[in-house]
């Protein structure tokens, strides 16, 4: 597998796309057009508008529903403002140059706020964060409540404790090899697809920010569902809002605190 073996699937709601197109001059690309404004001719004949949901993800999931079948060999998922938020211009073109089957695009050595026990960087440009489920107060909640409420929903954990930490690139940017992302059914992708797809800013997209990882870096299965229906969708977001209306802020804090402490201590023993 060469480096030149690589198309890019590409986000874009803001800012100008110019600067990561000068940089993956001669691949492949498609732009998933979310801005709701004209890219000029030329992009436009290349460009697939959507609607403005589900932040960057919605444009990854529908580009894998839709090339499912004919995947090519890696694919670079990028937001078109990925400058220089999360990767600098330099690093970037130095990293796509790996031949390797996962690629967070990332530089943890630009992170800023990182604070061991809730959060630290890796050597491989992912983030561990504590899994408290901590941005959930401000986020509208549609269907899952926590992020394990989803992890238990979307993939075959049910005898495991939930992670302590989850492992992930800040932003969702990834180079991924056909072989993983077909490591899990189109239905899978069609489902999660329509989860985060309710509203413009469903907390549903944090949970599968945070789940990047667990899909294409490790060995967690994924639940063999078929597509779910509108029944279970409303059964989700009616068990989602009874869980919501009794998930206190002074009861979050406590458990983050309490979580936190048993990190420090280290294992086999409680706080």
């Amino acid at each position: 597998m060469t480096a030149a073996e690589l198309s890019f699937c590409i986000s874009h709601y803001q800012g100008d796309p110019a600067a990561l197109l000068s940089c993956i001059d001669g691949h492949q690309y498609v732009i998933y057009n979310k801005s709701g404004r004209s890219l000029g001719q030329e992009l436009d004949s290349r460009a697939i508008t959507v609607e403005n949901i589900g932040y960057n993800l919605s444009s990854y999931l529908r580009y894998i529903i839709s090339n499912y079948s004919s995947l090519p060999s890696r694919v670079a998922f990028v937001k078109s403002d990925i400058f220089p938020r999360h990767i600098s211009e330099s690093y970037f073109k130095k990293t796509i140059q790996s031949a390797r089957d996962f690629v967070p695009l990332a530089d943890h050595r630009t992170w800023e706020g990182m604070n061991w026990p809730a959060s630290y960087a890796g050597y491989d440009n992912m983030l561990y964060e504590i899994n408290n489920s901590w941005y959930r107060f401000h986020h509208e909640r549609i269907y899952f409540s926590t992020f394990n409420a989803f992890l238990y929903f979307f993939f075959a954990v049910d005898e495991s404790p939930a992670p302590q930490y989850l492992r992930f690139a800040p932003g969702g940017n990834y180079i991924v090899s056909r072989e993983r992302i077909r490591s899990h059914s189109i239905t899978f992708y069609q489902n999660l697809l329509d989860i985060i797809s309710s509203t413009q800013r469903a907390c549903e997209n944090h949970y599968l920010e945070r789940s990047l990882g667990i899909i294409w870096d490790s060995a967690i299965e994924s639940k063999q569902r078929k597509r779910l229906s509108p029944t279970i969708l409303k059964e989700l977001h009616l068990t989602c809002q009874q869980e919501v209306a009794s998930d206190y802020r002074w009861r979050h804090r406590l458990r983050s605190l309490r979580l936190q402490l048993c990190t420090l201590i280290g294992p086999g023993r409680s706080a």
